[in-house]
């Protein structure tokens, strides 16, 4: 036991070949995240929705955030295909079913832990007003949840982040500064609705136990694909999560 465990953290702190592309692609890539999220994708849904107030107005302005960030990093920063192949979007290694129950596993490992932390049994931010939706809204909040989140962070933060961080900071701060960053981008993307020490909990720490964990995922796996993956796991845990809370 104590020699596989050995193992599998030697597997973690490998390095694995430094990636094509600078800090300077780092920081392009995590700014643009930020503008898609936050001003791009917002504005195209109030265009096209027209109705500030809408509850799902919100989950509309995220997906197309999520999707022009993607664009972004396949389509413009993904220009070659030495930087395609260095994102790792191969075959995960590990078995998809046992990746997805291990995501499902560790989100409800955190959420317990955060349950214990808060004394208060909170949704994550993107779905806090879930008990406003109506049919389509809980279509657009998976969708969100499951499919685009997922990727685009995933792409920025594993795909493109981590490796570089990890190549600049040694294995384990590259990985700990790493899911530091993807806190913060998702506390100023998903700010919660109040600023309670609970709120701030699911909004700031949850994301970082979260990021760390997929973040040791990747760096065992070799493969952003399993990161994309354990995060539609995670996804769908706080899908169902709100679906409960929302009655």
């Amino acid at each position: 036991m104590m020699k596989q465990l050995a193992s599998v953290v030697s597997q973690i702190g490998t390095l694995e070949p430094k990636p094509p592309w600078g800090l300077l692609d780092v920081t392009n890539s995590v700014s643009m995240a930020l503008i898609t999220m936050i001003l791009l994708g917002p504005i195209a849904a109030l265009t096209l929705m027209g109705s500030p107030g809408s509850a799902v107005t919100p989950l509309v302005g995220w997906l197309i955030g999520s999707a022009l960030t993607v664009a972004y990093v396949l389509l413009i920063q993904g220009r070659s295909s030495a930087y395609r192949e260095a994102l790792r979007l191969r075959t995960a290694p590990l078995p998809l079913p046992f990746i997805l129950l291990l995501g499902m596993s560790m989100a409800i490992l955190l959420d317990l832990a955060s349950l214990a932390v808060t004394g208060t049994f909170l949704t994550v931010p993107e779905v806090e007003n879930a008990r406003f939706f109506d049919l389509i809204g809980w279509a657009l909040a998976f969708a969100l949840l499951v499919v685009t989140q997922p990727v685009a962070e995933e792409l920025v933060f594993r795909g493109v982040a981590l490796p570089r961080l990890r190549g600049w900071l040694g294995a384990w701060g590259g990985l700990i500064v790493c899911a530091m960053l993807y806190a913060i981008y998702h506390r100023l993307v998903y700010p919660p609705a109040t600023q309670t020490a609970a709120a701030e909990w699911y909004a700031l720490v949850l994301p970082l136990l979260a990021g760390l964990v997929i973040s040791v995922l990747r760096a065992y796996s070799g493969s952003t694909r399993a990161a994309i993956a354990m995060h539609a796991a995670f996804g769908l845990f706080y899908f169902f999560k709100a679906l409960v809370l929302a009655g």
